[in-house]
């Protein structure tokens, strides 16, 4: 199995809905979120298992000092220079959610690390959402008819 195959295997979990007979679930704010083992929400532990341990050998061999990583990554990109602050990497982490619930979860998940290339998937959904709400008309317009900065 492929990270991008993992990625959507584990998406499509956080977007299954609760079995039929089963009480929706919405989780409060803050960490008091409920954990299920995943046989009591309809999920084979072994092969949630099998997806935890891939995640966790699927981590990258990077520094864990980012700015260090950052400027080797860049190093011969034209604008090579870091604009913002960067925070050092803690390391790989997940959490697999099932009807709300927490059913799996690795590493340090209320830690805030940098994304990179994942914020791509981010700005797809929201342009699906908006796109859904008619907050914008047509894929195709340029983004500077919907600029609210005068830029």
């Amino acid at each position: 199995m492929t990270r991008p195959l993992l990625s959507g295997a584990l998406s499509l979990l956080l977007l299954a809905s609760p079995a039929a007979g089963q009480a929706h679930y919405f989780p409060p704010p803050g960490n008091a979120w409920e954990h299920r083992l995943p046989g009591t929400v309809g999920m084979d532990p072994d092969r949630l298992a099998q997806a935890v341990a891939f995640a966790q050998a699927g981590e990258i061999e990077w520094t864990r000092d980012m700015a260090a990583q950052i400027a080797r990554n860049v190093a011969s990109e034209p604008y090579p220079e870091i604009l913002g602050p960067v925070r050092d990497w803690a390391g790989t982490n997940g959490i697999i959610l099932r009807h709300g619930f927490i059913v799996a979860e690795w590493g340090d998940t209320r830690r805030v690390d940098m994304t990179f290339s994942v914020a791509k998937s981010y700005l797809a959904l929201l342009a699906g959402v908006a796109l859904g709400r008619g907050l914008v008309r047509d894929l195709d317009d340029p983004v500077r008819g919907y600029a609210l900065d005068d830029g």
